[in-house]
């Protein structure tokens, strides 16, 4: 069903990826307008929109092969997804960073280097975040070390297809 959809797919994430970050963007500008709190602007035009970017490239990048990975390698994609947009959802009930989770896990299994470049600059920019402005090593590390298990778990899941 994905592989016969996966045109359609593709377009569509094509555009999710354009509008939504947009939209982030233009909520935060909107915030900041109302409110003139400088956090809440950053927050959504920083923080939130390049994840809206990221999240929808990484779900393109899958769809390439998605027929040669197994049920094991899916359902790890979708665990890691599911967390990440969990943690978005729930906040500090979670103790780990959805970011870090996401960015961790997509950087190590996406072979695709403008892909790569881009998960390195959001983790960058999320531990910038996470360290200095929030001061949470807590979640940085927790979200940080699930994603490197979840990413080494499917590499060593993927060689041994």
């Amino acid at each position: 069903m994905v592989v016969a959809n996966r045109p359609w797919l593709d377009r569509w994430l094509g555009i999710v990826a354009a509008v939504a970050p947009s939209l982030a963007v233009i909520a935060g500008l909107t915030h900041y307008a109302v409110t003139r709190d400088v956090a809440g602007v950053r927050f959504l035009a920083l923080y939130v929109a390049p994840m809206f970017l990221a999240a929808p490239l990484w779900l393109r990048h899958r769809l390439v092969g998605f027929d040669q990975r197994s049920a094991v390698m899916h359902t790890i994609d979708a665990v890691v997804l599911a967390l990440a947009v969990a943690r978005f959802g729930f906040g500090e009930m979670l103790p780990f960073s959805g970011h870090m989770l996401f960015l961790t896990y997509t950087a190590i299994t996406v072979n695709a280097a403008g892909y790569r470049w881009l998960a390195v600059v959001l983790l960058i920019e999320t531990t910038i975040f996470k360290l200095i402005l929030w001061r949470d090593p807590a979640s940085w590390s927790v979200g940080l070390g699930l994603g490197a298990a979840a990413g080494i778990i499917a590499m060593m899941m993927q060689r041994r297809q």
